[in-house]
């Protein structure tokens, strides 16, 4: 999935190691089967670690996890993004983002193939902004240059 995604992306796309620091420009998800997890390194990096903790609404990735990790390490630094996708999964883990002033972005139902995660977000009350799919970089980039 790294792959193809690095031949669509700007940036450069990794599946996460245990231990990768964390850069600028790059793009990380998380290896098939396992969770991602972001922290802080004991040099104060920002560093991912790879859990193989049971899944979470059904999903090994779980976004909930990659989104509670988020909230310990960036607070309120950071932007969360939920696209198209089947269930719930990270509609639990925008929670503490949102305690942290995080703004969270979704794609609208129009252009989702599956509106499960956005839609359980968007009842959550939890978003700021739904989009569709072709505007959300834009929004994205606006709101990190604030």
């Amino acid at each position: 999935m790294a792959e193809n995604l690095n031949k669509k992306c700007k940036h450069r796309v990794v599946e996460a190691k245990e231990g990768d620091v964390v850069k600028n420009n790059y793009i990380y998800i998380a290896p098939g089967g396992k969770h991602l997890v972001i922290k802080k390194g004991l040099s104060g990096n920002i560093i991912t670690s790879i859990s193989d903790a049971p899944p979470e609404n059904f999903c090994k990735p779980s976004v909930d996890v990659l989104f509670r990790s988020a909230a310990s390490t960036f607070g309120g630094k950071c932007i969360a993004v939920i696209l198209t996708g089947m269930g719930n999964d990270g509609t639990a883990g925008l929670r503490p983002l949102k305690r942290k002033g995080v703004p969270v972005v979704i794609q609208d139902e129009k252009t989702c193939v599956v509106w499960g995660m956005p839609g359980s977000a968007f009842r959550s009350g939890l978003t700021d902004f739904v989009l569709p799919l072709n505007e959300i970089a834009t929004k994205v980039k606006e709101l990190a240059e604030k």
